[in-house]
């Protein structure tokens, strides 16, 4: 969920405008504060998982015959974890152990430092366990590319 935002200037009366609110398709609840011949209609916008790629927000201002119309593009995703696994938490030495580290979709995971063979996909790493693995700490990333830009999560 986030805060959406319309603000119009010298709209007047704006205390009689009717103001509308979507995110995409979706009519969003919208709360209008008048200054004057200022007004500004906040809701909260919250996206669900299908709702995950490009979308638009839009504003629609109405007062007698005059409308008007604002959009923004954004993008809605899903970016949680990444989640590390340990096959066996205590495990007895030279037993197998399994570590694992994965997140959503689109999502490039490592884990200690090599990555995943494709988005999407859990890195894996497998030891026999011995005593110096007593304690050890294991390093989980994941990269999320949206619009070009790199999100990070350890």
């Amino acid at each position: 969920s986030w805060p959406v935002n319309c603000t119009l200037d010298g709209f007047f009366p704006a205390s009689e405008a009717q103001v509308y609110l979507a995110l995409g398709d979706q009519m969003l609840n919208a709360t209008v504060m008048n200054h004057g011949d200022m007004l500004t209609a906040t809701a909260t916008a919250t996206a669900r998982a299908d709702q995950e790629g490009a979308r638009e927000i839009v504003c629609n201002v109405i007062l007698g015959g005059e409308r008007l119309e604002a959009r923004e593009n954004l993008t809605v995703f899903s970016f949680l974890g990444p989640i590390l696994n340990l096959s066996e938490p205590s495990a007895p030495e030279g037993s197998t152990v399994t570590v694992s580290c994965m997140a959503g979709a689109r999502v490039q995971v490592t884990l200690d430092g090599v990555p995943a063979a494709a988005p999407g996909q859990p890195a894996q790493l497998q030891l026999n366990a011995t005593e110096s693995d007593d304690g050890r700490n294991f390093f989980c990333s994941a990269t999320l590319e949206v619009d070009g830009e790199f999100l990070c999560r350890n």
